[in-house]
């Protein structure tokens, strides 16, 4: 966005300025009026202050905090009235104006802006014809010093139409530009003429996406692919990158996720009058530059991470796109189908795997493109066991872009499991057989583990199966016990009772219960470890 406001386009094209206009000046066509008048009401209308400057600002997209201001060419005629910049513009090019007004509106800007707290800068775009004389440097700098606004704040905005031409004068302009600590931005990247090789010779230190590429971004994912290229561009290069045209809190949102530091648009502000602005410096929270160390999120520098990220992973990593097709595999998951992560990338999963895990496979990478979520799996794969970790991926937009597989070679673990299984059966059975059951208290006595029988329930909480061992000791006993048991704990020694166990069919089995203190290096008790075993069977209790 220009100081001349959007039509920009007409101002800053050559072909366009030079032709025959008809347009209007404070509400009156200039059609018939000599060029001497129409120059005079214009020069007239620039040192009058009728054509103010209009503060834009561009802020954090993240914190939301003030980052500087784009200056924009505003026309107040008599009455009130506003005329639209697309009127006035061509004619000060046509009239040779073009510095007067820059001039104007950057000693009435800085002065203004000289005195308010913070570090922003502001910004001021500059015109083709401008950039191609020698002395715009100089009398830039003149300008700052008589409005006393720090030079190292200043930014200096350029097309890339403006760079087609004469581009040794242009770049010889823009060295001088940055030497002086004026830093100098590339405007509406993306629509003009600009190569790899500018970007690599001129002193860029900001791109500026045109607003085409930002506005409905969220409903269109090539804007989002030609954003992300273009801030990846900028990170790459280490170059701040403005969003301009933001319109909406979605647009923002995605702008953030690409990495894109700074906004400007409709949804942070339009252009204001000065005391408007200086509102803004407060409201928006402490100004900040746009300078600070950039942090390196470009795509080169994710490239690495993830590719580091897989090859360290101690699970198997994948990432199918949409047609299930291997575009990232690690070497884990590529042994997992007996290939490697060369033979495998770029392959469907028919041409990797075959039935029945081909089946089953399918199946759950299919419902995993439906569903936002996706319960873990269990896959067999040459005759080994895998959990398999689906996610579906989606761009900042929300479109579905592929799948996200992480495996877990889950073999051993299994393999353990079932033999615990098997050592907890038969202990259970044992128990039965033989009646000696572990248990172990807490040091105030409350009893919170008892080893289980194989009748108990498989997976019961503990305390459940605590409460039924004492729903079966004889009512007569179960006073007692407990009354003996919490009267010995003083005395931190072993403890021995016996009790009445109710057995199936309404006979009783005597148990004794014993327990032992274990004590900490101060001899405090931290815990009581004891075990039940039967004395003798009371056939008519």
């Amino acid at each position: 966005m220009a100081i001349y406001g959007k039509q920009k386009a007409i101002a800053t094209n050559p072909a366009k300025a030079n032709r025959t206009v008809n347009f209007s000046v404070e509400g009156r066509s200039t059609r018939g009026f000599s060029n001497n008048y129409i120059k005079a009401r214009l020069k007239s209308a620039i040192s009058n202050g009728n054509i103010w400057p209009a503060f834009q600002p561009i802020v954090s997209i993240d914190s939301g905090h003030l980052a500087g201001f784009e200056i924009l060419a505003r026309w107040t005629a008599s009455g009130g009235r506003n005329i639209p910049p697309d009127h006035f513009i061509p004619l000060l090019e046509k009239h040779n104006l073009i510095d007067d007004l820059t001039k104007a509106l950057i000693r009435s800007s800085c002065a203004q802006a000289r005195d308010w707290p913070g570090t922003f800068f502001i910004a001021f775009n500059i015109s083709p014809c401008q950039l191609l004389h020698e002395e715009m440097p100089d009398w830039l700098m003149a300008e700052e010093v008589r409005a006393g606004f720090p030079l190292n704040r200043l930014q200096i905005e350029v097309t890339e139409g403006s760079l087609h031409s004469q581009e040794e004068t242009a770049y010889a302009t823009l060295r001088k530009l940055d030497s002086l600590g004026v830093k100098v931005s590339i405007d509406d990247f993306g629509t003009g003429y600009s190569s790899l090789a500018r970007l690599e010779a001129f002193p860029f230190r900001k791109l500026k996406i045109d607003a085409r590429f930002v506005r409905g971004l969220d409903r269109d994912a090539g804007k989002r692919r030609i954003a992300a290229a273009i801030i990846g561009l900028g990170q790459s290069l280490g170059i701040t990158v403005v969003a301009e045209g933001v319109e909406s809190e979605k647009e923002a949102s995605i702008l953030s996720d690409l990495g894109c530091p700074l906004g400007q648009g409709w949804l942070f502000g339009a252009g204001v009058p000065a005391h408007e602005a200086r509102e803004m410096v407060d409201g928006l929270g402490t100004p900040h530059t746009d300078t600070p160390p950039l942090l390196d999120a470009s795509p080169f520098q994710q490239l690495h991470q993830l590719r580091s990220l897989y090859q360290q992973s101690p699970a198997g990593l994948c990432f199918l796109d949409v047609n299930l097709r291997h575009v990232r595999v690690n070497d884990l998951f590529a042994k997992m189908l007996g290939a490697s992560s060369f033979q495998i990338t770029g392959k469907t999963i028919d041409e990797v795997l075959s039935d029945p895990t081909l089946d089953q496979l399918r199946e759950i990478l299919n419902a995993a493109l439906k569903n936002d979520h996706t319960p873990t799996q269990e896959v067999v794969i040459a005759e080994r066991d895998y959990q398999v970790f689906v996610q579906k991926v989606v761009d900042v937009g929300g479109d579905v872009i592929g799948l996200s597989l992480v495996t877990v070679d889950v073999t051993e673990q299994k393999h353990i499991i079932r033999k615990l299984h098997l050592s907890d059966a038969h202990f259970r059975h044992l128990a039965e057989v033989s009646p000696t059951i572990a248990w172990a208290a807490r040091p105030d006595g409350t009893v919170d583990y008892i080893s289980p029988l194989a009748t108990d329930i498989e997976g019961e909480a503990m305390q459940k199966r605590i409460d039924r061992w004492y729903s079966k000791m004889h009512t007569d006993d179960l006073a007692r016990v407990r009354a003996e048991w919490l009267a010995w704990l003083p005395s931190v020694r072993p403890f021995s009772t016996t009790f009445r166990m109710a057995q199936t069919g309404g006979n009783y089995l005597l148990m004794r219960s014993r327990a032992h203190p274990q004590l900490d290096e101060n001899g405090a008790v931290i815990r009581w470890n004891g075990m039940i075993s039967p004395l003798i069977v009371d056939e008519g209790a």
